[in-house]
């Protein structure tokens, strides 16, 4: 990868190109291109052009037309233009530097004025990009404090009245798209860019007074009489209420936003709201803007006293008066948005635009000479020398970055093909970086916890998937510390793959070990691995050592260990005899996972296969996590767990749905029949129907699949590593497994679901809509054979 800066050089005189590189010299990197058309195509395709240097005069397209286009797609703010031309006239110029222009060369070049204007260029959008770049990780710290209570407020909402935890997030969304179109079309709301974002953040508050609301009446499926009416309405004052209770501690400006919002979000523009009945502009247009918002997305989304409306039905309804009166500049803003909002709620609610906020701040940072240097930028200088001495010694393999400023991890692995090769995310959780053990990440959590700046660097031996094998890797990683203040601020590390030096350990310990020591080899081993164990590869035997230290064959089979009756679908042992090598692969028990080897080897010229397993325990995990306050997996996914059922929540997938895009399979369950259950026999019978069911699936699946509770009575179903026969073959099983279920004090009870899958579907959120339609349909199907069968 060159370091040299990139220069578009868009002339359609050659002479002009190579004259123009001969000035520069080989300090760039150039490309070309003979006309406009053409060097849109370039910026199109190469998003690391540093500058363009733009003829205006060119056939097709010309440089002001170029200009325009980069403007059109905002490349312009990331990409500095220097225009030339040998036209001298003045509004000639102007039209180049309105089009955002950063300077003008005149023909003929003068070689110093050429040289200084592209280094001055380049030397200023590089200090405009390394700002903007530091003040993206602070925007995404703010963002993501914020986004995580919102997330927990989501949850908290979900849990009180089975709303979908989305709906917040939705209304934030929307919240803030309508007010960006409000102040494009008029001036009448003077809202500044951190009005806008304040709104849209505290409108995640707007119902928070439910919390007073009894569950029953909050999902009651039908209508509310009026009692229980009027109890509903008082969500709003209590709310303001609650916000009142706080005292004047905090932001007075963000205080206020969030009384208007609570309180009067259901007032009306025709002041027949609740609950003061205020009227037209009497109602701050914050609390106007959410309840828009708050409308839209309880029409779009399912309810239990409700279905829901499609987008086009659901923008009808409100611009016809349908659900209450708005104000006509909203209802312009709905409609001018209609299109965007449709996608925006179809995508990822908690997407943020750190590039846009980050580049209006830094800007704001340039107009007000801001730009001290302070310890974050010299430790980032620091820390670019750090890391290029550090991975400099540590050539190929996997490499990492973990930035404990932004919490993010950048991975290298420069064994992957090259689309394949670069990975970055934000680190919600262990498992997150899908390469570590939870033993190994909280062992080396407790290694980089006694590092100091003069003792940085520790060194791990663990085990990670490398195309679809776990290999042995020496794991050595560098704690990264502020300059000035001594501070902790991220690691660097590095896995190199050792499982052939390991293997050769193991094949001088085989070849040192007589028949006669075999017995000793296998005790040594023992200290060491749980399971330590002689099997025939031929017919999945367990075998045994006698006194006389002879081969005797036992009634057990190897594969019973894991649960099952018989072999497995990849027998290691089998495969180990087949390869002559060691081989590894992870097994599970009990919901534990183990990590498996096994090499052939000869005893008394018997062929036999040593295996040998350990597994991951989580009391063992905990201890090795040190503090008391670092939860393990088990105690922190339980936040992520359904009460009733124990599965996970449609939270979990939010949370962590970029990690469950590779899924293989996906499949949507529906408990059939579950309203009547519920009228039939009451509620504490449907919930037993559902944690029966949800168990039954649970039993029938494997330990990497994964379970959420998706709906009310609906089940999400993700499966990895799975054939696509094997997969429908799966599906046919659990429906029958839940059929012949039984509910031990109501047997009268049939329990049923209706499945619909797909396989190897993306985007995740494809899939789920796809195996949504067909559960849909088979349910349809059972439905009428159910109806045959009656007549």
């Amino acid at each position: 990868m060159s370091l040299k800066e990139k220069i578009l050089i868009a002339d359609d005189s050659e002479m002009n190109q190579m004259l123009l590189e001969e000035i520069l010299s080989d300090k760039y990197e150039y490309v070309m291109a003979k006309d406009g058309t053409e060097a849109v195509d370039i910026l199109e395709k190469n998003e690391d052009i540093d500058l363009v240097m733009l003829d205006i005069n060119m056939p097709k397209m010309d440089g002001f037309g170029v200009l325009e286009i980069m403007n059109l797609r905002h490349w312009i703010s990331e990409v500095p233009v220097i225009i030339i031309s040998s036209e001298s006239d003045v509004d000639f110029i102007r039209r180049g530097y309105d089009l955002g222009a950063s300077d003008y060369i005149s023909r003929p070049f003068d070689l110093t004025v050429v040289r200084r204007r592209v280094e001055n260029t380049l030397m200023l959008y590089a200090r405009q990009k390394r700002l903007v770049r530091l003040v993206e990780e602070q925007v995404y710290e703010r963002e993501k404090t914020n986004n995580t209570m919102i997330n927990i407020l989501s949850h908290v909402i979900e849990y009180r009245n089975n709303e979908s935890g989305q709906h917040i997030l939705h209304v934030r969304m929307m919240t803030d798209i309508l007010l960006r179109r409000l102040i494009e079309i008029t001036d009448k709301y003077p809202l500044t860019e951190t009005d806008i974002s304040m709104i849209a953040s505290v409108s995640a508050l707007h119902d928070i007074g439910k919390i007073s609301v009894p569950k029953a009446i909050l999902n009651k499926p039908g209508k509310l009489d009026p009692e229980e009416w009027e109890i509903m309405k008082n969500h709003a004052a209590i709310g303001d209420s609650m916000l009142r209770d706080l005292g004047t501690q905090q932001s007075e400006t963000l205080m206020n936003l969030a009384h208007e919002i609570c309180r009067w979000h259901h007032e009306r523009w025709d002041g027949r709201g609740y609950p003061d009945g205020l009227k037209g502009d009497e109602i701050p247009i914050s609390a106007q803007v959410v309840a828009m918002a708050d409308v839209y997305d309880a029409l779009t989304s399912e309810r239990c006293y409700k279905k829901s409306f499609d987008h086009a039905t659901a923008i009808k309804m409100i611009t016809n008066g349908e659900c209450g009166a708005f104000n006509p500049l909203l209802i312009q803003c709905l409609l001018d948005v209609q299109d965007q909002l449709f996608e925006n709620m179809h995508t990822d609610p908690r997407r943020f635009d750190y590039r846009q906020e980050a580049k209006r701040l830094s800007d704001e940072m340039l107009e007000q000479k801001e730009l001290m240097p302070n310890n974050r930028a010299h430790s980032l200088l620091t820390f670019e020398q750090k890391k290029a001495e550090f991975f400099a010694e540590q050539c190929g393999g996997i490499q990492f970055e973990f930035d404990h400023w932004t919490n993010t991890v950048h991975l290298k692995d420069w064994n992957a093909p090259v689309d394949q090769r670069e990975k970055s995310m934000y680190l919600t959780e262990w498992n997150d970086v899908s390469l570590l053990s939870e033993k190994d990440w909280l062992a080396m959590r407790e290694k980089l916890k006694a590092t100091t700046p003069e003792r940085p660097e520790v060194k791990m031996i663990v085990q990670i998937p490398v195309n679809g094998e776990y290999r042995w890797q020496r794991l050595t990683v560098k704690s990264l510390w502020t300059t000035k203040y001594k501070n902790y601020a991220g690691v660097l590390g590095h896995f190199k793959d050792i499982q052939d030096e390991m293997v050769r350990r193991g094949e001088d310990v085989l070849e040192k070990c007589t028949e006669d020591s075999i017995a000793h080899l296998l005790k040594d081993l023992s200290r060491v691995f749980e399971v330590v164990r002689l099997v025939d590869p031929k017919t999945n035997e367990n075998l045994e050592l006698d006194k006389d230290g002879k081969v005797i064959t036992t009634p057990i089979h190897c594969y019973e260990i894991w649960g099952r009756n018989e072999p497995c679908e990849n027998c290691i042992s089998s495969r180990s005899l087949e390869g002559k090598e060691w081989v590894t692969k992870l097994e599970m028990r009990d919901r534990q996972m183990y990590f498996v080897l096994s090499k052939h080897i000869n005893v008394n010229g018997r062929t036999c296969t040593l295996e040998i397993a350990s597994h991951e325990d989580e009391a063992e995990c905990a201890r090795c996590g040190g503090d008391n306050d670092a939860p393990t997996r088990s105690s922190f996914m339980n936040f992520y767990r359904d009460t009733l059922t124990g599965t996970y929540t449609r939270l979990y997938l939010e949370s962590f749905q970029s990690n469950l895009e590779s899924a293989d399979a996906v499949a949507i369950v529906d408990v059939d029949l579950f309203k009547q259950i519920n009228d039939t026999y009451g509620h504490p019978v449907g919930d037993e129907a559902l944690k029966t069911i949800a168990n039954t699936i649970r039993s029938g699946i494997r330990g990497s699949d994964t379970l959420i509770r998706y709906g009310g009575d609906e089940f999400l179903l993700i499966f990895s590593k799975i054939g696509e026969e094997v997969f429908y073959e799966r599906l046919k099983q659990l429906r029958r497994a839940v059929q012949e279920t039984k509910l031990p004090d109501y047997p009268e009870v049939k329990l049923d679901v209706s499945l619909g899958g797909v396989y190897r579907v993306h985007p995740l959120s494809e899939a789920i809509r796809q195996a949504d339609l067909r559960m849909y349909e088979n349910k349809a199907k059972h439905a009428n054979a159910n109806h045959a069968e009656s007549r």
